[in-house]
């Protein structure tokens, strides 16, 4: 199949590219920058950049749906935040070809994190309490406030409540109940409402709270049967990841990201294009005996002197996630990639993280 994988910035992204190139499929990347790391794979056979959403919708439309309709591409799977405005077009771009996600409105409902707890709660499901401006908070108690809209655990502070004003902006924003447990991510493929592939990792080694650079397989079976609960009578197709803990044996979602995360790694032996096209297929099964890694990126921002044994022990175990003999160069252009986000961070005067999204963050209330 011809396949169009948007996001060619991200190592995820990259392990889809090399799983369906050693499959034989033809892989096209969709970017908004150039030098993107999958650029550099053998198994990428062309980069088509396009202009980005946050830069000028308008033209970001006109060159995909030029692109789609010059390159008949089989299936489009969107991979990073794009997937959000990707969704907002589905029904132009379905006309073309296949767009690998659910439609827009329950999309954007998982991306909202007032909106996610609410739909929990709608479906019976455990969930942190949300505190409106008529609640009264517990001035020395610990509350999680965050952006209704953010990504990569960024905007989220642990905060007393004494030290939340009268004036908090509750448009923007939500104030959270602190859970104290273990945290889980998981990651989710469904073809037509069918659970296609999952794996569910520890949260560990993040940075700050945020993404994680280590991943290591578990088996949960409350996480299991909750996932079962959670997609109970929803006819979609997409991929789903959950940041959520485990509580006196009850599952507490914290939020949704409705893209690829670094959950698909530890799906590598298993996982297959027939996994996003055909609900019969066999589930993709998780790796239990390797941890992976982003090595870079764990040194460069996950260590501390409380981690570092325990990070350098699972280090020289860990498998690197971008290195691989037989396709090596991606290993190499991570330094560029990594250095461009450098620059845009620069002249954005946003961090480092910030800058990897910020053409195509969403965060358009509707």
């Amino acid at each position: 199949m011809k396949v169009l994988l948007s996001g060619g910035r991200a190592p995820y992204t990259l392990e889809l590219v090399r799983i369906f190139g050693k499959e034989g499929h033809e892989i096209h990347i969709l970017e908004f920058i150039s030098s993107s790391l999958c650029s550099y794979s053998k198994y990428t056979k062309s980069t088509h950049q396009i202009t980005s959403p946050n830069q000028n919708h308008l033209k970001f439309k006109e060159d995909l749906l030029n692109l789609l309709k010059n390159q008949n591409f089989d299936i489009l799977i969107p991979t990073c935040e794009e997937a959000i405005y990707l969704s907002e077009i589905k029904s132009e771009i379905d006309q073309l070809t296949s767009l690998f996600t659910p439609e827009f409105e329950l999309i954007y409902r998982l991306h909202n994190k007032e909106l996610f707890i609410e739909l929990l709660n709608s479906k019976g499901l455990s969930a942190p309490k949300l505190y409106g401006p008529n609640d009264k908070l517990e001035l020395d108690k610990n509350y999680i406030v965050k952006k209704k809209l953010s990504r990569f655990g960024g905007h989220v502070k642990k905060v007393k409540g004494q030290n939340i004003s009268d004036s908090f902006d509750f448009k923007l924003n939500i104030i959270q109940e602190m859970i104290y447990a273990q945290e889980y991510c998981l990651y989710v493929v469904l073809c037509d409402g069918k659970i296609t592939a999952k794996s569910i990792y520890l949260k560990q080694l993040s940075i700050d709270g945020g993404a994680t650079n280590l991943f290591e397989s578990v088996d949960i079976d409350v996480i299991n049967k909750w996932v079962d609960l959670f997609f109970k009578d929803e006819k979609v197709s997409g991929q789903f990841s959950f940041d959520l803990f485990i509580k006196d044996n009850k599952v507490y979602p914290i939020e949704c990201n409705p893209r690829t995360t670094s959950g698909v790694h530890l799906l590598r032996n298993s996982l297959s294009l027939k996994h996003f096209i055909d609900k019969k297929s066999q589930p993709a099964h998780p790796d239990f005996k390797t941890i992976y890694m982003l090595a870079i990126p764990l040194f460069l921002f996950s260590l501390s002197p409380r981690t570092l044994l325990s990070a350098l022990r699972k280090f020289f175990i860990a498998k690197d996630v971008i290195w691989l003999a037989s396709d090596p160069l991606p290993a190499f252009g991570q330094v560029f990639t990594l250095f461009k986000f450098y620059l845009i961070a620069l002249r954005n005067k946003v961090n480092l993280i910030e800058a990897t999204t910020i053409d195509i963050e969403y965060e358009h209330f509707k």
